[in-house]
């Protein structure tokens, strides 16, 4: 809001009043589209629910049904895991013993 003086006759205080008014509408504007961009969004969201509405009819209210065996082998006295990247390699791509680097991270 603008203050404007009685002693003010220059009429400037009604320019800057205006200007505020045209800044509010636009303001309005912007958050109208904004409101519709979101409106738009979330029908694209809907899409996805739809989606995942799908694999989950498909694989039943209890996941897959197919299970999965993977047999875990613990590391072999050969290999050593890299103490930068976390690989499990083998002793011959060990470059710095002391460290436990492989070639590719020493």
């Amino acid at each position: 809001m603008v203050y404007v003086s009685p002693t003010n006759t220059t009429g400037a205080g009604v320019a800057e009043d205006e200007e505020l008014q045209t800044d509010e509408s636009a303001v309005e504007t912007s958050l109208e589209e904004l409101l519709q961009r979101k409106e738009r969004r979330l029908e694209g969201a809907d899409e996805e629910d739809d989606d995942d509405a799908l694999i989950e009819a498909m694989e039943g209210p209890d996941g897959p049904s197919e299970t999965l065996a993977v047999k875990v082998i613990p590391p072999q006295p050969t290999e050593f895991t890299c103490q930068k990247c976390f690989l499990l390699k083998h002793q011959t791509q060990l470059k710095d013993k002391k460290r436990q680097l492989c070639r590719d991270c020493a």
